[in-house]
């Protein structure tokens, strides 16, 4: 289950397809969808899935995910649909091997709002009001990158961004998959006796090509261009993470949020951080990649 703005929630069909049917078909010989860096580790706890030794039967044991796959998918908005709110999504997929999501392991970050994203990063205040929303980007001293760029928070209600971790390869048929979950302020989030995580976050270091006049704000149709890039990496090694995920069961949190008593016990819990670094392949709908 992911959250989108304003508390209303997609569901994710258990195995994390609701963004990846939409699929797209290369335009662009230039490079090839998929190719990127970035590492994404931490500690994960599936007591039901057999991972080999150190990959996370515990979190007492080290997860990687061993990424070799990064890839974004555009999500356009319907101007003539929904005038009023155009906002352009971008899906970002960091995953084992090139597979379809249906028998991957894989990391998603869900963005609602592309003009948001740019916003906290570049941190501008065209006519001397700034341009970007506290609700969903921390631009406090602490949470700024090495050039400036503003934190985004992650979660399941009034964030900008939603993530979900899913293990379709490492655990065929089981359907575990867990949310990233924010501050929780509005105790939508399980207890922490099921749920221990709290205050998910990610930083952009490019997020397309945002204006660089920063007297001129960013429009609200902004959207990352074919052939930019995308990439949350804060320095030239990438060896800090840019990017924090607390996890929980999707149908833990799901139950919480939807008032289903019992909340059942998380079949997945987890904090994973890392980088990702790749040029986003746009192309048009209608074959799933890769």
């Amino acid at each position: 289950m992911m959250s989108r703005p304003g508390g209303k929630r997609m569901r994710l069909l258990g195995v994390g397809s609701v963004a990846l049917g939409l699929g797209f078909l290369l335009t662009s010989s230039s490079c090839v969808v998929g190719d990127g860096s970035g590492r994404v580790y931490g500690h994960v706890s599936v007591p039901q899935c057999k991972f080999g030794p150190a990959q996370g039967l515990s979190l007492a044991d080290p997860y990687d995910l061993r990424a070799d796959f990064f890839a974004g998918q555009p999500i356009d908005a319907d101007l003539v649909a929904a005038p009023g709110f155009p906002a352009n999504q971008m899906i970002v997929r960091v995953q084992h091997s090139g597979a379809r999501v249906e028998d991957a392991d894989a990391l998603m970050f869900w963005i609602f709002d592309s003009a948001k994203v740019a916003r906290c990063l570049r941190g501008a205040s065209p006519s001397g009001i700034p341009e970007w929303d506290p609700n969903v980007c921390d631009r406090s001293p602490a949470a700024l990158g090495p050039n400036g760029e503003g934190r985004l928070y992650v979660g399941m209600t009034q964030e900008t961004v939603s993530s979900f971790f899913i293990l379709n390869r490492s655990c065929p048929r089981a359907y575990i998959s867990a949310d990233a979950l924010g501050v929780c302020s509005d105790g939508s989030c399980p207890d922490v006796a099921l749920c221990p995580g709290r205050g998910s976050w990610i930083s952009f270091s490019h997020f397309g090509n945002p204006p660089s006049d920063r007297s001129k704000a960013i429009d609200p149709g902004f959207k990352v261009g074919n052939g930019e890039r995308i990439s949350s990496r804060l320095d030239a090694t990438g060896s800090t993470p840019s990017f924090h995920v607390e996890l929980c069961d999707v149908a833990t949190v799901g139950a919480k949020l939807d008032n289903v008593l019992p909340v059942p016990t998380p079949r997945i819990v987890g904090t994973l951080e890392g980088t990702f670094d790749f040029v986003l392949e746009r192309g048009q709908a209608g074959q799933p990649f890769p």
